[in-house]
């Protein structure tokens, strides 16, 4: 998989756009038309107790931080996938 800048046509194409934090939560709105089909959260609000909360950057810190981004990564996409094959879209 390779990463990629944000599209205007992939507003809507898909149905939630994820941010890992709040300035980049922001960012997206700004971008966003109006008429934008896509949902846009951040990555956290998918975990209970978690909503409004950024995933760390832990690119100045000590090892162990990077292990602890990938245990809150992890765990929220266990939550959007277990909401999703529910039979529910992610809110």
């Amino acid at each position: 998989y390779a990463a990629r800048q944000i599209a205007l046509e992939d507003f809507d194409r898909f149905s939630h756009i994820l941010a890992l934090d709040e300035s980049h939560r922001q960012a997206l709105l700004r971008l966003a038309p109006r008429s934008a089909r896509a949902k846009i959260s951040l990555l956290l609000d998918h975990v209970a107790d978690r909503q409004g909360e950024d995933v760390k950057d832990p690119y100045y810190e000590a090892d162990a931080a990077f292990e602890t981004v990938w245990q809150d990564v992890s765990e929220a996409c266990r939550c959007l996938s277990a909401r999703t094959f529910d039979g529910k879209l992610p809110d």
